[in-house]
């Protein structure tokens, strides 16, 4: 009995599938309008799970997940309140690798900026990555070069001779080596020492962590020292540089290896020299994931930051829900008297409604398919353009994708299908549905207004967001000479190299020489991180009249001597730093500040006082000078205050290079010149100003093309429902249309009957969406303890044209159908 119930079910359930496929046959625009429509919602929001999950359970890219191959992570507690990641010592990577009943193998690596040579002179010297490894890291890691041997297997690290041998990266052999099958076996200088190719990394591969240059290259780990110019490091626990990747032993859990590793990092705190607490260094284990370098920091999730970018995603999605909605409300309409014939003999109104359900759960489900596909071919194309995420569409997709599809289908289809059951038959099948169609009519009515309400407030949203960039991209610098300075940048973190007198003087040695080559006018030391903190007029120094309420964030540069003319910033009063050193404590300000701090005042001699820690250790600095930094095309102000400068340079991250001419012609012999006086100095980059700017404009555009584009999506399809409702409008009333015509109404009243109807609508939905995007931008901004963003008002106005502009372009377009009605032909309907 059960089974014979269960089969007729089936049969029905499959009866439904084919009648509503026979009737997206019989209406092919509006089915193909409807998918892909939803599609544009449903695959917004797959594309969104699969970026999202794989960015935190993707292995590095080029990489297969295993469940054995775990990531071994040290803790440092050392800093109160904070948790932040450590890398190990070789001694304490020995241990671990020494624990063979819970792990098969353990690898360990390390990587530092270097400069390679191709060989074709110094138009031939980039930068980029090296990481140097040990013997089995490749085969922990389950990745063998796609060309050549590899790395020796055999030896270790500490005691085997080195081999100055290299598997370089896909990158680095497509784009410089051109793909040629005869790259192995070739020579390379890194860091102006020469190296053997033994090998090519399998495309996408960078390695156990992700970040970092594509131009890569694996060495030995025993052939650091040689390459960066640095001891060995490897006899100590206090040296800690390394990662840990590992492989378990067949039946061992990630929860069983913890005792044990960190009982090792407690011996790991007795054997260091820094006097560190019980407690203060820990190891765990996990999967190893592309994300999980470092462990969770411990502080609280931004949640208002994770759902405002969750916000535009689930507003495009209930505008496309409601735009298939109000279109599923219309074609009911128009099969009002096939459902009133279905129930005049006798099927349950429940069948009918299942029956309009599963249409509508057909076209989710269909729209779902369009969107993988498309996603799919996306991820073909672009896939390499994301080389810090390893992008899956797998199982997990599919099954989020037709979930979330059905669940659409069902939520946003069932209104409808009640709308279209609940009929007066006899009405129906007399002709005289006029009651019916006002009905329906209002659904579709509430659903555009719905849909516009939406769209509002993600317009207003992604126009908000497109003046913020905006303004970001008028506050680009511009300097005068932008294509005759050379911006050269070194590592600084003290895994490289110490920061000693050593370093300095080595940095001090290389800008005379680079000050002495052909061409170059001036050579400036940098800081790679400014000091950011508060400032206030100091009590003494207040100017009567002046106001001065919170203090003002200032964002401290240093500017020694020679920056000011080699950037061709004029000083309008007062004077430049000298190099005597007396200047400590002296600062020079923009114009713009000190109008703010002093109003016409001379500011010459006034002080101000810090009123936060900063990496000065100075309380007060006193303005020697005033510099006018529009003139030499720089913003006045950043986004975290004011520009003050000050004269020391604190550890010299990159230098400022002036030269006669371009620039850009002098970057391969400032390269050579820096590895040949400077090889234990990792080179990051060397750019001019304008390159610099070229491509941080170019990255703002592209974010703004991006929202702008989203957003004519959004409107895009608000305007497809306003045109259903109105089309669906002039073809429900073509009799009442023929009677008026017949009767002698003027063509321009009955378009602009239509025309004022998708009016109201508009301004309806303009109002509610009005007032969510209020509720939601206080709400955002009390949450951030900001007040809104300024300019909102007149966003709010234009967005609301905007949308009207569209709204009667919708309405205008099928109202003119109505003009073209023949008064004959509509009379003769029944």
């Amino acid at each position: 009995m059960a089974d014979a119930k269960s089969a007729r079910g089936i049969e029905s359930i499959i009866a439904d599938l084919r009648f509503g496929i026979r009737q997206f046959r019989r209406r092919p625009f509006s089915t193909t309008t409807m998918v892909v429509v939803l599609a544009l919602g449903i695959g917004f929001n797959t594309a969104l799970f699969v970026f999202v999950y794989s960015l935190m359970n993707s292995p590095p890219p080029g990489m297969a997940r295993q469940e054995s191959l775990v990531r071994i992570r040290g803790i440092d507690r050392t800093r109160p309140g904070q948790t932040v990641g450590r890398e190990f010592s070789y001694p304490e990577y020995r241990e671990y690798a020494s624990q063979q009943t819970l792990f098969s193998a353990v690898a360990a690596w390390t990587s530092s900026d270097v400069v390679f040579d191709l060989g074709a002179g110094n138009e031939s010297l980039l930068s980029g990555a090296a990481t140097y490894v040990t013997a089995n890291y490749f085969q922990v890691l389950g990745v063998s070069p796609m060309m050549g041997a590899g790395l020796p297997t055999d030896g270790r690290a500490d005691d085997s001779a080195p081999q100055l041998v290299a598997v370089i990266s896909h990158v680095l052999w497509d784009q410089y080596f051109g793909r040629a099958p005869d790259a192995v076996g070739k020579t390379v200088k890194v860091n102006d020492v020469p190296v053997t190719i033994v090998g090519i990394a399998p495309r996408r591969f960078a390695g156990a962590r992700t970040g970092g240059s594509q131009v890569r290259v694996w060495l030995p780990l025993n052939a650091r020292p040689i390459l960066q110019r640095t001891p060995a490091a490897l006899a100590g626990y206090d040296s800690a540089f390394l990662g840990l990747v590992a492989v378990l032993r067949p039946g061992i859990q990630v929860g069983q290896t913890l005792p044990t590793v960190q009982a090792i990092a407690t011996r790991t705190v007795q054997q260091t020299t820094r006097g560190l607490a019980s407690g203060a260094l820990s190891t765990d284990v996990v999967t190893l994931l592309g994300d999980n370098y470092f462990p969770p920091s411990g502080e609280a999730p931004d949640t208002i930051g994770r759902a405002t970018s969750l916000l535009i995603p689930l507003l495009i999605l209930l505008i496309t829900c409601t735009n298939v909605s109000t279109l599923l409300a219309g074609l009911a309409v128009a099969r009002r008297r096939e459902i009133a014939v279905r129930l005049s003999l006798g099927a349950p109104r429940r069948r009918i409604v299942r029956q309009l359900v599963t249409e509508s759960v057909l076209l989710a489900l269909a729209a779902g398919g369009l969107g993988l596909g498309v996603i799919w071919v996306l991820l073909r194309l672009f896939d390499s353009s994301v080389p810090d995420v390893q992008l899956m569409l797998d199982w997990r997709g599919l099954l989020f994708t037709f979930g979330f599809a059905v669940a659409t289908g069902i939520l946003f289809g069932i209104s409808p299908a009640l709308h279209a059951t609940r009929l007066p038959l006899s009405a129906v099948l007399k002709g005289t549905a006029g009651a019916i169609v006002a009905n329906r009519s209002r659904l579709q009515s509430g659903l555009v207004v719905a849909q516009i309400a939406f769209t509002q407030p993600a317009l207003l949203g992604m126009g908000a967001l497109t003046l913020e960039m905006i303004a970001d991209l008028r506050q680009l610098p511009s300097p005068a000479f932008a294509d005759r300075i050379l911006d050269v940048r070194f590592n600084t973190n003290p895994r490289y190299g110490s920061m000693d007198q050593n370093r300095e003087d080595t940095l001090r040695r290389l800008q005379g020489r680079l000050a002495a080559t052909p061409g170059v006018l001036a050579v400036v030391p940098q800081e790679n991180d400014d000091d950011y903190f508060d400032i206030a007029v100091h009590r003494s120094d207040r100017v009567t009249g002046m106001e001065l309420g919170a203090s003002l964030p200032v964002r401290a540069q240093a500017a020694p001597p020679g920056y000011f003319p080699l950037m061709g910033i004029p000083i309008v009063r007062g004077r430049d730093f000298n190099a005597s050193g007396e200047d400590s404590t002296s600062a020079v300000i923009g114009a713009d500040l000190a109008r703010r701090l002093w109003g016409t005042a001379d500011p010459i001699g006034r002080r101000f006082t810090s009123a936060g820690p900063n990496q000065r250790t100075a309380s007060a600095f006193m303005v020697v000078g005033v510099v006018d930094e529009t003139k030499a095309g720089l913003s006045a102000g950043t986004d975290d205050g004011q520009r003050v400068f000050v004269p020391t340079v604190r550890v010299t991250g990159h230098l400022l290079i002036r030269t006669q001419g371009p620039a850009q012609p002098q970057i391969p012999a400032i390269r050579s010149l820096a590895n040949t006086e400077a090889p234990e100095l990792p080179l990051v980059s060397v750019r001019t100003l304008a390159a610099i700017e070229d491509s941080q404009r170019s990255s703002i555009v592209s974010v703004i093309t991006a929202t702008i584009g989203v957003g004519v999506v959004a409107l895009f399809l608000s305007a497809i429902g306003l045109y259903a409702v109105v089309a669906c409008a002039v073809g429900q009333r073509v009799r009442e249309i023929g009677i008026r015509g017949a009767l002698g109404a003027d063509r321009r009243q009955v378009v602009g009957l239509f025309l004022f109807r998708g009016l109201r609508l508009s301004l309806v939905g303009l109002t509610v969406g009005l007032a969510i995007s209020v509720i939601v931008i206080r709400l955002i901004a009390v949450a951030r303890g900001e007040d809104p963003p300024a300019g909102i008002v007149g966003l709010a106005a234009l967005v609301a044209c905007v949308v009207i502009g569209v709204a009667l372009m919708a309405s205008w377009i099928p109202a003119r159908r109505a003009v073209h009605v023949d008064p004959l032909e509509a009379l003769r309907i029944e």
